[in-house]
């Protein structure tokens, strides 16, 4: 039987189904947060540990590689570190021509049908341009919604908690990107509020 204190559940482990006692066995107990209040821990996520743990062994190894070692890490780690610049960079070239290429072809199917409309047809321009409107949000909201739903938001708050050493599921993945890139193309070619910047 389990018993409730405050907003935690003791569970005797020895017996669950006894109430729990204070007797010396009762140290075979856990206390779990029940659902729902500020201390419940979600099993769906792991902890991260970015801190490495210096002993005897670690200080050992690195002393019989030498400082060529030590050398070789920070320069592999500094172009890495170039390499994340580049493809970050050039994934923000590629959605800024991507949304200039696609927004001329909007608006040169619009000017078209401008052109073409010379008495009481504004109409039809009009429900061009609704279409070329919805159709890129209905893309967008699509990708998100149904292909990648961890792709909501701008991300900055999952990379955070993600950098806090909170492993979140589906945060870093390539699909991920691919869906945010491409509804970002999409919501800007739309004229929505929102960017790469953010909304």
């Amino acid at each position: 039987m389990t018993t409730c204190n405050g907003s935690y559940e003791i569970i005797n482990l020895q017996n669950p189904s006894s109430s729990v006692s204070t007797s010396s066995s009762s140290r075979l107990r856990t206390v779990r947060a029940k659902s729902g209040s500020l201390s419940f821990i979600s099993s769906k996520y792991e902890s991260l540990d970015y801190d490495t743990c210096e002993n005897k062994l670690l200080v050992d190894e690195e002393r019989t590689r030498g400082y060529p070692y030590v050398i070789q890490t920070d320069v592999a780690r500094w172009f890495l570190f170039f390499l994340i610049g580049l493809f970050t960079a050039a994934i923000g070239v590629f959605v800024d021509i991507a949304i200039a290429h696609i927004a001329d072809i909007k608006y040169s199917i619009l000017k078209h049908s401008m052109d073409q409309c010379i008495k009481d047809c504004f109409y039809k321009t009009y429900l061009i341009w609704l279409g070329l409107v919805m159709g890129p949000v209905l893309v967008a909201s699509v990708l998100v919604v149904y292909i990648e739903p961890a792709a909501t938001g701008s991300g900055v708050p999952a990379v955070i908690s993600y950098l806090n050493g909170v492993k979140m599921p589906h945060v870093v993945e390539f699909r991920v990107m691919v869906t945010r890139v491409m509804s970002t193309i999409a919501t800007c070619v739309a004229g929505l509020a929102g960017g790469k910047e953010g909304p």
